[in-house]
C-alpha cells in the first residue's frame, strides 16, 4: 500500500468510528455504562450526528484533493485538514440555520447559527485527535513495511 492509499482509507476514520459508539449511546439502558463511558459514548455519536454530512462532503472533496499528490503534500495538509473542516462545518450549519428560516418565515431558525460557534472548538480538538491516531498509525505501518516508502518504489 502506498501512502496516499492509506491517507484515502483514512479519511473514513471520522465517520466509521463513531457508528459503534452511537450504537452503544442509543441501545444501552441509563445506568448499564459508567457516566464516564456513556459522555464518551455519547461525544462520538453527537459528532456523527452533528458533523457527520458536512464530513462526508469534507472527505469527498479530500479524495478529489489527493489525486497525484505527493506523499509530503498529503502530510501538510493533513496537519491544517481540521481547521479546513472548521470553516465547512461552519458554513453547513449557517446554511441549515438560512434554511430554517426560510422554511418557517421567521429569524429563530437563525439561532441555529451560533451552534456552529459552540460546535467549532468540539471540531477541531477531535479533528486533531483523529490526525494524531492517523499520524501514529501510519508511522507504525511505514516501521511494520506495510506502506510502502515511495522513493524506494521503481
Amino acid at each position: 500500500m502506498t501512502s496516499l492509499w492509506f491517507f484515502r482509507f483514512s479519511l473514513a476514520l471520522p465517520l466509521v468510528t463513531p457508528l459503534p459508539f452511537s450504537y452503544i449511546a442509543y441501545t444501552t439502558e441509563r445506568g448499564v455504562l459508567s457516566p464516564t463511558l456513556n459522555n464518551i459514548a455519547g461525544f462520538f455519536a453527537g459528532s456523527l450526528v452533528f458533523g457527520g454530512v458536512p464530513y462526508a462532503a469534507f472527505a469527498v472533496y479530500g479524495l478529489w484533493w489527493l489525486r497525484n499528490r505527493s506523499r509530503e503534500e498529503a502530510l501538510r495538509r493533513m496537519a491544517v485538514s481540521p481547521l479546513l473542516f472548521c470553516g465547512w462545518l461552519a458554513l453547513a450549519w449557517c446554511a441549515y440555520a438560512g434554511v430554517m428560516a426560510l422554511w418557517h418565515l421567521d429569524a429563530s431558525g437563525l439561532a441555529l447559527a451560533s451552534y456552529a460557534i459552540i460546535l467549532l472548538p468540539f471540531a477541531l480538538a477531535s479533528g486533531y485527535f483523529y490526525v494524531l491516531v492517523v499520524y501514529l498509525i501510519y508511522q507504525a505501518f511505514r516501521r511494520l513495511t506495510l506502506i510502502a516508502d515511495e522513493t524506494t518504489v521503481a
